[in-house]
């Protein structure tokens, strides 16, 4: 998705959650590649367009002498939405985990383009695709490559598998 629309669908909704989906080429082993395209689709409620900086959990991890992890190597391009990748340009959008019930992630794997299970894809995979690990609300954020992104709303009605 383009960022500039990405921009001017979320300028009203800055503090918000909404939900977005996106579906990227998952992360193979290379000692192990699989022997067809495979693909990670997630959709997940979050939070866009808050300043990282003044986050209670950043605050206080600040203060208490710490540092908090920086832009790795991107910089804003539109504040607090969108940053860019410094060496390749790349577009990111910066969301952060939603809150409430329905803010768990739901993912759908992908082997050319079919809907797979999980367990039937795991041997292909990086452990970085595979290991699940806890949030904090108060201090997490991730970037989202805008051209990954399939889908933006208030509510995504349409199943997985033919976003």
């Amino acid at each position: 998705m383009n960022a500039l629309n990405l921009v001017s669908f979320l300028e009203n909704k800055r503090g918000q959650n909404v939900t977005v989906a996106w579906r990227r080429d998952a992360h193979t082993r290379k000692t192990n590649p699989p022997p067809f395209k495979l693909e990670k689709q997630t959709v997940a409620r979050v939070t866009t367009g808050k300043d990282h900086e003044r986050r209670a959990g950043v605050v206080e991890l600040r203060e208490s002498g710490k540092e908090a992890a920086g832009l790795s190597g991107k910089e804003w391009k539109t504040f607090p939405l969108i940053l860019s990748s410094v060496k390749t340009g790349k577009e990111y959008l910066r969301v952060y985990p939603g809150t409430g019930t329905e803010s768990a992630p739901l993912v759908q794997w992908f082997a050319d383009g079919k809907p797979v299970a999980k367990s039937d894809v795991a041997p292909y995979l990086l452990a970085s695709e595979t290991n699940e690990r806890e949030r904090d609300a108060s201090l997490d954020c991730f970037d989202v490559g805008c051209e990954n992104i399939v889908a933006i709303g208030e509510k995504i009605e349409t199943p997985l598998a033919y976003l």
